[in-house]
């Protein structure tokens, strides 16, 4: 209400600590601290909050504009990051990804932009729909949940038509 935030803690994970990281580097633990590191990653990633967009673990700067490539497409170049343990090192790789997108928009608006208007897809229009929305990522919100799908298929076939057995 006035600006306070509050935190319910259910439960209490295993806590890490840096010295976990620094243990096994120097040879003094066997067991490869991967909470630690993933803990580690994350704060890395958090730093640059504000500047980035992480999207299924790549990361894209706020700031770069994404290039139009052709048939509706757009490019964006990111990085994935990742920290590695090794004897007596810690190493930081820095991947970089050339991505292409469609740009964020209603699923409606881009089968109408596909199709050249608003109407009811033809069938050949549905084949192409499905080639092209194939293995496409989908997120969906409402409110504060979002859920992400996968598309296998676009179907022609009317909501009235469809069953769920």
């Amino acid at each position: 209400p006035n600006g306070q935030s509050r935190l319910n803690i259910k439960s209490l994970a295993n806590q890490w600590s840096t010295n976990d990281i620094q243990n096994y580097i120097a040879g003094e633990a066997e067991e490869y601290p991967y909470d630690a590191v993933r803990i580690l990653e994350t704060l890395l990633k958090k730093s640059l909050q504000g500047q980035i967009q992480v999207v299924n673990n790549n990361c894209y700067f706020l700031d770069e504009v994404a290039k139009p490539v052709g048939g509706g497409l757009y490019e964006r170049l990111g990085f994935v990051q990742s920290l590695n343990l090794s004897s007596r090192r810690i190493t930081l790789s820095i991947q970089t990804k050339l991505t292409t997108f469609y740009p964020e928009m209603s699923l409606l608006d881009f089968v109408h932009t596909h199709i050249g208007g608003k109407r009811i897809p033809s069938e050949y229009e549905c084949k192409k729909l499905s080639r092209i929305l194939k293995n496409c990522s989908i997120v969906t919100q409402q409110s504060n949940w979002k859920q992400v799908f996968e598309i296998d298929q676009f179907d022609k076939r009317r909501p009235n038509e469809i069953t769920i057995e």
